[in-house]
């Protein structure tokens, strides 16, 4: 049984390629995926009694850095539902979230850095072939024909046009958000300013976030622990994180202080699990050599889900682990 986020429940890829299913399909374990887009570990936790319901052999949490701590925060702290068990207790850190809070709630802040290219690039395109169309033609039938017929033939655009399309928007308009990664045939554009907003440890709220998703993991493994069921978490980097063996040269400093956060998250995080006797799987070696293979695990645009082959890495990194101890999936917990 997986729990997690879009990152799990397979969101860019069909059903049969999200990582649980490729799982199922390369080691012949029955697998079952009961991650969704926009939850995190606290929404596990709460799905955790009905996980076990079904008597699962193993349950995973697949831990995301791209927001799980950002989403852990603001359901704790934002929502009226009896989760106040998981806040923290020191008055000090209560009193410098909420003057953090007075000044600029997480949520807004996060969205003011938050961009999309892909969708913003796309829309611009339908905005000029729609112009220009118009005028040379007034049929009202004709307009909405060809329009339909664009928007489908738009995300079979060929490659290289869609790479200079993304290239140039970013040059244009998002040169404080976004950075382009080219690097032979390496590819993409990332994210940094957004990611870092929701894994900056700096942020008290977002260290809280963290506390937080540990916890929950605490919790989960011991209640899995009284009904014989054993639990790991799998570890899923940032798409900045995973394409930093290929961004040699590159100096934003978002970028750079995504990178520091996001190695110091994964260190407490391991810390933690290691101290509390959970195992886990680090998925990102797994996605950076599918990336040095030349299977780029990602898009080229700056959707942060991994695609086919980032999801065929992460399947591997779980599979590998249980073929290595295959005591970890059978028999008793210890």
């Amino acid at each position: 049984m997986v729990l997690g986020d879009s990152q799990t429940y397979g969101t860019g890829v069909s059903r049969a390629n999200a990582w649980p299913q490729q799982l199922a399909k390369s080691t012949g374990l029955s697998v079952y995926n009961m991650a969704f887009g926009g939850w995190g570990p606290v929404q596990s936790l709460l799905l955790l009694p009905e996980a076990m319901a079904k008597k699962p052999k193993i349950i995973i949490e697949a831990f995301y850095a791209g927001n799980d701590l950002f989403d852990s925060f603001s359901l704790v702290y934002t929502s009226k539902n009896g989760l106040d068990f998981l806040k923290t207790r020191d008055r000090q850190v209560l009193e410098r979230i909420a003057a953090l809070d007075l000044q600029e709630t997480i949520d807004k802040k996060a969205s003011k850095a938050d961009i999309n290219v892909a969708q913003a690039v796309k829309d611009e395109d339908i905005l000029i072939t729609v112009k220009s169309f118009l005028r040379n033609h007034v049929k009202i039938y004709r307009v909405i024909s060809f329009t339909k017929k664009r928007l489908w033939d738009i995300s079979f655009e060929d490659e290289s046009k869609t790479w200079d399309n993304l290239k140039n928007f970013v040059k244009s308009h998002e040169q404080q958000k976004a950075v382009i990664l080219e690097n032979q045939n390496i590819k993409t554009i990332l994210t940094p300013a957004y990611r870092l907003t929701v894994v900056n440890l700096d942020d008290v709220r977002i260290s809280e976030g963290l506390d937080i998703s540990l916890k929950t993991f605490k919790i989960m493994s011991n209640l899995c622990a009284k009904q014989g069921i054993r639990f790991y978490v799998v570890l899923i980097p940032t798409k900045e994180s995973v394409f930093s063996v290929a961004a040699h040269g590159i100096n934003d400093l978002n970028y750079l202080s995504l990178l520091q956060n996001e190695r110091l998250m994964w260190k407490k995080t391991k810390n933690f699990l290691q101290a509390n006797d959970i195992p886990y799987i680090d998925s990102q070696p797994y996605l950076q050599d599918k990336l040095l293979q030349g299977l780029q695990p990602y898009s080229l645009n700056d959707d942060g889900h991994p695609n086919n082959y980032g999801c065929q890495a992460i399947a591997e990194g779980v599979g590998d682990f249980f073929k290595k101890n295959p005591a970890a999936r059978i028999g008793p917990v210890d």
